[in-house]
């Protein structure tokens, strides 16, 4: 599937990505099948254009938002998270916290313990398509970093710090690390996954 690159990304993404604590992947992939409850589904390219622009997104782990005890780690509020489809996936470049628990979660993604990245589905606009449960629009409002023992239900989500995930993102990109549809991706890539 071919992808247009952005000519360049929108709000802070440029202010995030000089950061030493600057990580960016695909937090969803369009178009490759997953199981849902046991049903295979798939989200559609455009499916988060509408709570791109309306919501106020926020980075989390394992989808749990409750402050202090499990804060949001970025924001696009905060100037620290920008959030951007294409025709892969839905990609984000985040700014982790400068404190203790930023630099621990940093070293994680460094040594790849992150089991790839989740978004939040809420209120989604489904249709079924021979069999298969397409996800057309939903409204969600966060991205989660997935820690063991969590994963990921989409395949193809990934996080890596900044520059190699955008390195990485060429290459899924023009298709030459792309995974067969329906194969499972989103492993802790220290017991291996692809190579940022």
């Amino acid at each position: 599937m071919p992808v247009t690159l952005l000519p360049s990304l929108r709000g802070a993404a440029n202010r995030i990505r000089a950061h030493p604590y600057a990580i960016g992947g695909y937090a969803c992939t369009f178009n490759q099948v997953f199981r849902r409850g046991g049903v295979p589904t798939i989200v559609a390219p455009g499916a988060f254009a509408r709570a791109i622009i309306e919501g106020d997104w926020h980075l989390l782990l394992n989808h749990a938002f409750s402050p202090p005890s499990s804060p949001s780690q970025a924001s696009t509020v905060a100037g620290t998270l920008h959030v951007e489809e294409d025709d892969y996936g839905l990609w984000f470049e985040a700014q982790l916290p400068d404190n203790p628990d930023g630099t621990r979660l940093m070293d994680q993604v460094r040594r790849r313990e992150v089991c790839g990245v989740s978004a939040a589905s809420h209120n989604l606009t489904v249709m079924e398509v021979n069999g298969i449960d397409v996800w057309s629009a939903m409204e969600t409002w966060e991205i989660s970093l997935m820690m063991p023992p969590n994963r990921a239900a989409c395949p193809g989500t990934f996080v890596f710090p900044n520059l190699s995930a955008r390195r990485h993102r060429l290459r899924v990109t023009d298709g030459s690390s792309r995974r067969k549809q329906g194969d499972v991706s989103h492993d802790c890539f220290s017991r291996g996954g692809p190579t940022p």
